[in-house]
């Protein structure tokens, strides 16, 4: 299949980090119910009671919570860790997240204003979680040069804060952004010109193989792609696969890395955007928060056992999470080493507030893994992320949904259909998905041209644009 024009690919890309930002912002959305829309929702600061630590958390949708409601998430796993530890001071972590490209496109006014005001707001510390989905600056140059400057502009807006934050005398704690690097393979990896039609046909063949369990007969198809394909992100991944399968634990590790820093969609962390805040956090501007070597310890690799989707963490994820800011932020401030909830066996309250919630997460989760498969290339990427949402479906069949539920799981089924090319299946949910005006959350999708591009070759037509 002959490639796209490059600004046609990177039209792309951007699509892709659009429809990423746009799914997560309509599940918090659907799950909190503002009264004002997500993108322009800036949580305000209180001052905080007399007897109060008072800790700011700042960041994205990942230090939002999202996908879950308020009662998940790191700054509520913080105040977790140190519920009764501190004497009669207590320590209370004011979310001032939102969904939203936070240091690359929207003014941290909230966050400065506590810094400004610090004899209102009594800051303890700050804590940042945020880089995700912010996007790659406009330019040319390799995909190698664009991220490093992504990592530069990164490391400026964080750089930016950590100045403010020391003038007003308040340490600031950065946590270092963690994906799913195992369970989801990258957007989009276009094959050379020059290797085609091998490398595509290729990629395909090493999938087959290891779909079968022969990941020694993946490496071996993945040997000559490496260097017929050195930029190509699915390469690099597929070899990580092989590699855990046969349990080369160190060298799949540094395949996934290599995967996420070629992948030419923008959805996850890049490994030169640790670089660039471990290197900040050397220079003594800021301190690191780092995860992993918990996640390591304990469960291997980042995967979906800590992941509702390619970045944001589920209530085990949130618990790691929330423990490592935790023990730095203890360790910072001279408090009372905390105790936090066990990931593995979380309080019944947080367990039940991850429970309420499961059919909207899995419907987001879904929606999700539909747009990237919608939005993939070569199509063996396509296929994980179709196979990752149906297995996300699954559980809703037969369970009680509302209507509008309903229908939204009803329209996840006849994407999935129209992507796999099943007409059967689009013919048997066309009309339970399209019966009804479409629900808010379901919008981007007539936003999205690509999308809906792929929908209209398999007969579906979505309507005018809102």
């Amino acid at each position: 299949m002959p490639q796209a024009p490059q600004t046609a690919r990177r039209a792309l890309f951007g699509l892709a980090f659009v429809a990423a930002g746009l799914a997560t912002g309509l599940a918090v959305l659907l799950l909190r119910e503002p009264s004002d829309p997500y993108w322009k929702r800036r949580p305000r600061a209180v001052p905080p009671p007399a007897d109060a630590v008072a800790v700011y958390a700042y960041g994205d949708s990942t230090m939002e919570g999202a996908p879950y409601p308020a009662g998940m998430g790191i700054p509520t796993m913080v105040e977790r860790c140190f519920a009764g530890r501190t004497g009669p001071r207590t320590v209370r972590v004011q979310n001032l997240a939102f969904s939203s490209n936070v240091l690359s496109e929207d003014p941290a006014d909230t966050l400065l204003e506590v810094l400004e005001r610090a004899d209102v707001y009594r800051p303890a510390a700050v804590l940042l979680y945020a880089g995700h989905i912010e996007p790659t600056p406009k330019g040319g140059g390799t995909r190698a040069e664009r991220g490093e400057a992504r990592a530069r502009r990164y490391r400026n807006a964080v750089q930016a804060l950590a100045v403010r934050a020391r003038e007003a005398g308040v340490p600031l704690l950065v946590g270092l952004p963690i994906s799913n690097a195992v369970d989801l393979p990258p957007v989009i990896s276009d094959c050379p010109t020059a290797a085609e039609p091998g490398c595509s046909t290729g990629l395909a063949a090493a999938d087959d193989a290891l779909d079968r369990g022969a990941p020694r007969a993946a490496l071996e198809i993945l040997e000559p792609l490496l260097e017929a394909a050195p930029e190509n992100a699915l390469v690099r991944y597929l070899r990580g696969r092989a590699l855990l399968a046969l349990g080369r634990d160190d060298d799949a590790e540094a395949m996934f890395e290599a995967s996420l820093g070629l992948d030419q969609a923008d959805v996850r962390v890049e490994p030169s955007m640790l670089r660039a805040l471990l290197a900040l956090c050397a220079e003594g501007l800021a301190t690191c928060v780092d995860a992993r070597p918990e996640i390591l310890a304990r469960y291997g690799h980042a995967d979906r056992r800590l992941f509702a989707d390619a970045h944001h963490p589920n209530p085990r994820g949130y618990a790691v999470l929330g423990r490592a800011f935790a023990t730095t932020l203890a360790t910072r401030l001279g408090l009372p080493e905390p105790e936090c909830p066990d990931p593995e066996r979380l309080p019944g309250d947080l367990a039940s507030v991850a429970a309420s919630v499961d059919t909207a997460v899995r419907l987001q989760v879904t929606g999700l893994c539909l747009m990237w498969a919608a939005l993939a290339r070569p199509d063996v990427a396509a296929r994980t992320f179709l196979g990752r949402a149906e297995e996300t479906l699954q559980p809703l069949e037969g369970a009680p949904l509302d209507a509008r539920q309903a229908q939204v799981a009803a329209f996840r089924r006849l994407v999935l259909a129209a992507l796999r090319g099943d007409r059967q299946g689009v013919a048997r949910w066309k009309s339970a998905a399209l019966a009804e005006p479409l629900p808010d959350e379901i919008r981007p999708w007539l936003a999205d041209r690509v999308v809906a591009a792929r929908l209209h070759g398999a007969g579906i037509e979505l309507g005018p644009r809102p």
